[in-house]
């Protein structure tokens, strides 16, 4: 026997359940006055909403309505604009002077902002091979910090949780200081044997 919830009811009424659910909720009708009741307060809301809400799909569209839509014009998005001006009938040298100039600054530009934003580089590899950082994982708790790479870094385990081969896994953040300067990443390590764990 089904429960005939009110959601289930509606759903009846609304005519949005499929032939084998709703031949159940007649069955159970049946035997069931309170939900024969229910059904019959939902058919006359349903009836009172539809003569509220129902007209105005019924009315005529108003004629500026119609007029904005037909006489609508998008205006040009950036990159038909810049194709627009590629299509010059005539190149003139002033038109080359100016793509010469624009690709030089962009090219200088990103020459000097790659060169000036570029952190130091750590190497990590020696961190992940080192026993701390597997013995760190397996015992330590998440959220708490534990140092590897001779303190030169700091491993704090985020998350653990279970990979699709049923393999602990933990979701760790590593962070160096080199160089001046402090680098912080994010990584996930799996335990692949006895207290052995691998990035």
């Amino acid at each position: 026997m089904i429960e005939l919830t009110d959601e289930k009811l509606m759903a009846y009424t609304d005519g949005e359940l499929n032939d084998l659910a709703a031949e159940e909720v007649r069955n159970a009708l049946l035997s069931n006055p309170e939900a024969q009741e229910r059904i019959k307060i939902f058919s006359e809301s349903r009836t009172l909403l539809r003569e509220a809400y129902d007209a105005p799909f019924h009315e005529e569209v108003p004629q500026h309505l119609v007029d904005g839509i037909n006489n609508y014009k998008a205006p040009l998005r950036l990159v038909d604009r810049i194709a627009a001006w590629f299509q010059i009938i005539s190149w003139q040298p002033v038109h080359a002077l100016a793509f010469s100039i624009i690709l030089i600054v962009g090219i200088g530009a990103g020459w000097f902002a790659a060169d000036f934003s570029k952190p130091a580089q750590i190497k990590y590899s020696s961190i992940f091979q080192d026993k701390d950082f597997s013995k760190g994982m397996e015992d330590t708790v998440s959220g708490v910090s534990f140092s590897v790479d001779n303190s030169r870094a700091t491993v704090t385990p985020v998350t653990t949780f279970l990979d699709q081969y049923g393999r602990y896994c933990r979701q760790y953040e590593v962070v160096s200081q080199g160089n001046g300067n402090r680098l912080s990443s994010y990584g996930v390590a799996c335990r692949t044997g006895a207290g052995d764990w691998s990035t």
